[in-house]
């Protein structure tokens, strides 16, 4: 895996697209129904701080099964390739994914290591290994909670880059591929949870 990792830093100087694929689980599409609230994202020295909130029209409960459903996250997004729950003693899992996406010309494999804990009242905390991982660090919080008859998720992220990225060229890249795929998982989470019996 370390060597892996030094191949990729040593040839993916603009490949950001990966880190924000997996954190929004992207599909290839737009949303028409649900409604995003708030989307941003800056830069801290190497850190990519991300914070997104977002209405999806489905069930509570059928979403959070679907964020938590390990094994299957590519069911929710094409540019997964790969999920699987390395270890599981609830409310821990440890889950290694594997997402591969492009932003116009520029294609980048991003495997992640996570630790995640699904905590109380809808929050789901998850910890990148960053030894085993393409990100030298990374934080997330996800909250799942019901709202107005349907469902409200707020995520952010801390993450640093296993590879260099140009501070300004990165974060443009970032803030116009977060929008669209922000909009993605929502139309991907009403239809899988809208559809699930």
């Amino acid at each position: 895996m370390n060597s892996k990792k030094s191949l990729r830093k040593n040839s993916s100087h603009l490949l950001t697209n990966g880190l924000v694929t997996f954190l929004f689980f992207l599909l290839q599409s737009i949303a028409s129904s649900g409604e995003l609230i708030t989307s941003r994202i800056t830069l801290d020295e190497d850190h990519y701080l991300i914070y997104v909130v977002m209405d999806v029209e489905a069930d509570y409960k059928k979403v959070y099964q679907l964020l938590t459903n390990y094994d299957n996250l590519h069911k929710i997004s094409e540019s997964i390739t790969a999920s699987e729950v390395i270890y599981a003693a609830h409310p821990e899992y440890v889950v290694q994914v594997t997402t591969y996406s492009c932003i116009s010309f520029i294609c980048q494999e991003v495997v992640q290591l996570q630790n995640t804990t699904e905590l109380s009242r809808g929050y789901i905390r998850v910890s990148v290994v960053a030894a085993e991982s393409d990100l030298d660090y990374g934080e997330n919080l996800w909250h799942i909670q019901p709202y107005e008859g349907g469902t409200r998720v707020t995520f952010s992220s801390d993450m640093v880059p296993g590879f260099w990225v140009p501070p300004l060229v990165g974060t443009v890249l970032f803030k116009s591929k977060l929008l669209e795929e922000t909009y993605a998982i929502i139309e991907g989470l009403e239809t899988l949870a809208n559809h699930t019996p």
